[in-house]
């Protein structure tokens, strides 16, 4: 054998085993993190309201856009597309500086409701 490693031999199964185990784990860690998830996406939303109050305030908005990747973040890691789509178009919404807060609000409200 000249450096190189021989591929493992698969039991029949054993990667629907692994699938499960490894859904099982995202399941608990799921639950484990939900309510932090609920709280972020509570700050969210405020962030987005004080935004909404005083456009200008820049470390807000900065703040705003970080936490609304790590929730778009989140929802892609745990198999959540719906909810990971409207984090998308939030993320992307603060960043564009000229969409209408309010509207981004309302799409941080449900899906704070789709959690709750």
């Amino acid at each position: 054998m000249s450096g190189g490693s021989t591929p493992k031999a698969h039991r029949p199964g054993e990667s629907d085993e692994l699938a499960a185990v490894i859904q099982d784990a995202l399941t608990t860690l799921w639950h484990q993190r939900r309510p932090e998830v609920i709280d972020d996406l509570k700050r969210l939303i405020a962030l987005m309201q004080e935004i909404d109050r005083d456009p200008d305030e820049s470390p807000t908005s900065t703040e705003a856009r970080k936490l609304a990747h790590q929730l778009h973040g989140t929802f892609g890691v745990f198999g959540r597309p719906e909810l990971k789509d409207r984090l998308s178009a939030i993320e992307q919404g603060l960043a564009a500086k000229d969409s209408q807060i309010d509207v981004l609000i309302a799409t941080a409200q449900s899906v704070l409701v789709d959690l709750v």
